[in-house]
């Protein structure tokens, strides 16, 4: 606190922070702290739900899947046209590193 506090002043006025502005912002630290995570378990069970359920031909595209997945994943539902498994390299990889990371934590 002492750090922010003696660095954050008005530019003009030279006023400290107030406190209850200090709180806000300590309070913001965490804000969506869970997002990273989110997005990781996202990664892994596209990954897993493509190499073990896809059927090729099927009822089911490929963005199908990720929008199933993305559904009970994300906060935010990712839009109809996202084609984001088109840049996924994780998808190609040869191990489950990462996957096995995502369900270790």
């Amino acid at each position: 606190m002492d750090t922010l506090i003696s660095n954050a002043k008005h530019y003009e006025t030279g006023e400290i922070l107030p406190e209850d502005v200090y709180l806000k912002l300590l309070a913001a630290r965490t804000f969506r702290a869970g997002s990273l995570s989110l997005c990781q378990i996202k990664f892994a069970t596209v990954d897993l739900e493509l190499h073990s359920k896809y059927v090729p031909g099927g009822s089911e595209t490929i963005y199908d899947v990720d929008q199933r997945v993305s559904k009970r994943t994300q906060v935010i539902p990712p839009l109809p046209e996202d084609r984001f498994l088109c840049s996924f390299s994780h998808i190609f990889a040869v191990d489950m590193q990462q996957d096995t990371v995502v369900i270790r934590e």
